[in-house]
Order: C-alpha cells, then sequence, then structure tokens
C-alpha cells in the first residue's frame, strides 16, 4: 500500500475538529456492519440444496434423480425417499458422483405411489421415519422436502 493511502485512512483530515471527525468515522463503520450484517445471510441463502431434477423410466426400474449444489454425506447411513406412505430405499450415486443420487424404484412400487404429495429426502433409516404415525410426530436425521414428484 503506498505510503499516502495509509496516512490518508488513519489521519484526520485538515480543518475538521476531532469529534466531528470521530462521529463521521463512527457512523460510517456502522453502516457498513449494518450493511454487511444484511448482506452476509442472504448470500448464505444462496444455497438451492437437493432438487428433484429428473424422473425416467427403463424397463427393470423407474429412476428419480436429485441432484444438489453440495455433496450428499456418503456414510453408514443412507438416503431413503418417502412419497406419502411409500419409501424407497434403493439408491445410488451414479459414476460416483456425490452431488447427484438416484432412486431405483420398482414400476409396481412406483405405480403405488400416490399423487400431489410432497416427497421427502431424509439421511438415515431410522424406524420413526417408517410409519406415517412416526413421520407426522416427527421426521428423525436429515430431511428436505422436495415436494410432489410429477409422475
Amino acid at each position: 500500500m503506498p505510503d499516502g493511502l495509509v496516512t490518508w485512512l488513519i489521519q484526520q483530515p485538515p480543518g475538521i475538529p476531532y469529534i466531528s471527525y470521530l462521529k463521521t468515522r463512527l457512523m460510517k463503520n456502522l453502516l457498513l456492519v449494518f450493511i454487511l450484517g444484511i448482506v452476509s445471510p442472504l448470500l448464505a441463502q444462496q444455497v438451492n440444496g437437493p432438487q428433484l431434477t429428473g424422473i425416467s423410466e427403463t424397463s427393470a426400474w423407474t429412476i428419480i434423480r436429485i441432484e444438489s449444489d453440495q455433496p450428499f454425506i456418503i456414510g453408514g447411513n443412507r438416503y431413503v425417499l418417502h412419497v406419502g406412505d411409500v419409501v424407497f430405499e434403493h439408491s445410488r450415486h451414479p459414476e460416483g458422483n456425490e452431488r447427484i443420487i438416484e432412486f431405483l424404484v420398482d414400476p409396481d412400487a412406483w405405480s403405488a405411489a400416490p399423487k400431489a404429495v410432497d416427497a421427502v429426502l431424509v439421511y438415515g433409516l431410522y424406524q420413526g421415519n417408517m410409519t406415517p404415525q412416526g413421520r407426522a410426530d416427527h421426521m428423525e436425521g436429515h430431511y428436505t422436502v422436495l415436494g410432489p414428484l410429477t409422475k
């Protein structure tokens, strides 16, 4: 940094009373903190999270594809997709991509899934999540409501 810039930043300008200078500087700093306090949460909310990106059918499976801007958790638990009372447990990460998860659903189970009901992606196959009453009381684990699946 050039010496003149540092002096300009920290030195009181000539001809301005010291108290007035401190008040002005304090107001500018408070304004900056206020603006950063508003902008920071807005920037943090730009994370989209898991989103349903497609449903395709093959002769053996209906494939429900979910993508996220953040990697999915790869660990001891697994992701489970709830659609009403129907629970889909079989998933994969195609080509090892941790930002994509695909659920492989038997065509009969897919036809039994209700329409216009929110799909809920849950990390964790917990007993409390496996019954409608358990899900109504509370959902265990990390979960995201994806909205209704369009068949």
